[in-house]
């Protein structure tokens, strides 16, 4: 009975229990450089201790008795394939050069460089106008457009319009939304002449971004950005005229304020607040000395609309007083959504 269950239960082996060889190594690579062999006088093999590196490669006529390394050689196909591609290329960037050349022919803005104090833009009469388009969120305006306006007024036909975006159902009772869109459009004017349009497109969730047409089609993004760009087209206003470190100081102020004011904590922006008003404090007239920068038009705008009277100190209101009460921005002081604001000062 005993011997009916063991042949019941009987199983083949499942494991193989033969020995197993292991690898010596983790990467077994085949080898680069080898010694190739070298026959003495005497019919003896030896290793050459000057070898020639080879290159090994796959042998078609495995099995025949040959090797598996041969010398290295230089591929002609190869050099004469990269210099073909060589030619393709330099032929394409001559394409380009010339099809950059006919536009050039036909863009409305002449650039033309100033040394090296940068690129300055200007804008001349007879050709096509500088169409220049800005969406904005109404909760963010931006408010600094209507500071750069008078000056770009004053040296330019400037023709401005807003528009509505369907994803604005209404605007927002703010008195800057309120006097972007009464003060930038001029419904009398033609665009005969015209040397620089401005069209403003309300829009949520975009931020404050400027598109450049009709050939440039490249975004400028936040509105410190923007005003720069602008300024460049005033004779006296463009940061290219000030010297490299006037420009950078600049560009440092505006920085950070818009770093300050539009990203900073309640207790950053009051820092930032106090740095302003002691710097004032020290300095004659504006934020640079005696002379409007574009730092003064920026910063005065983003002032107004990110705090309130009552948290101004003393210095900056002083300043921002001086600054509103210059001739150019009449038109914006007495507009009566803002009139309250500034009277506040």
């Amino acid at each position: 009975m005993g011997t009916h269950c063991r042949q019941m239960y009987s199983l083949k082996p499942i494991v193989n229990l033969s020995p197993i060889e292991l690898p010596k190594v983790m990467y077994s690579l085949k080898p680069i450089v080898t010694h190739g062999p070298v026959t003495t006088v005497s019919g003896e093999m030896a290793i050459d201790e000057n070898p020639v590196p080879t290159r090994s490669t796959p042998n078609k006529n495995k099995g025949k008795g040959q090797g598996k390394d041969v010398p290295a050689k230089k591929d002609d196909g190869e050099i004469e394939a990269l210099l073909e591609r060589q030619e393709k290329i330099l032929s394409s960037i001559k394409e380009l050069q010339d099809r950059v050349q006919k536009v050039t022919a036909k863009v409305p803005v002449n650039i033309k460089t100033a040394g090296r104090t940068g690129n300055v833009i200007k804008l001349e009469l007879g050709q096509a106008p500088l169409v220049v388009t800005v969406w904005a969120d109404p909760l963010d305006p931006p408010f600094s457009l209507l500071s750069l306006l008078p000056l770009l007024e004053k040296d330019f036909k400037v023709h401005c319009s807003v528009h509505r975006h369907s994803s604005v159902s209404s605007l927002p009772d703010s008195p800057f939304v309120k006097a972007l869109n009464n003060l930038l459009p001029h419904p009398s004017d033609h665009r005969m002449g015209v040397q620089l349009s401005i069209m403003l497109i309300w829009k949520l969730g975009s931020g404050t971004r400027m598109l450049v047409s009709p050939i440039q089609q490249f975004p400028v993004e936040s509105e410190p950005t923007i005003v720069s760009y602008l300024a460049h087209i005033i004779p006296n206003l463009s940061p290219q005229k000030e010297s490299p470190e006037r420009a950078t100081l600049i560009d440092h102020l505006m920085d950070d304020a818009y770093m300050g004011l539009c990203w900073g904590s309640a207790k950053e922006k009051q820092v930032y607040l106090r740095s302003l008003n002691g710097r004032l404090g020290t300095s004659s007239g504006f934020l640079l000395g005696d002379k409007i920068t574009l730092a003064d038009i920026y910063i005065s705008s983003l002032l107004l609309k990110s705090c309130a009277i009552s948290e101004i100190p003393a210095n900056v209101k002083k300043w921002l007083k001086s600054f509103f009460s210059q001739p150019q921005m009449n038109l914006l002081v007495s507009h009566p959504d803002l009139k309250a604001l500034f009277n506040a000062l």
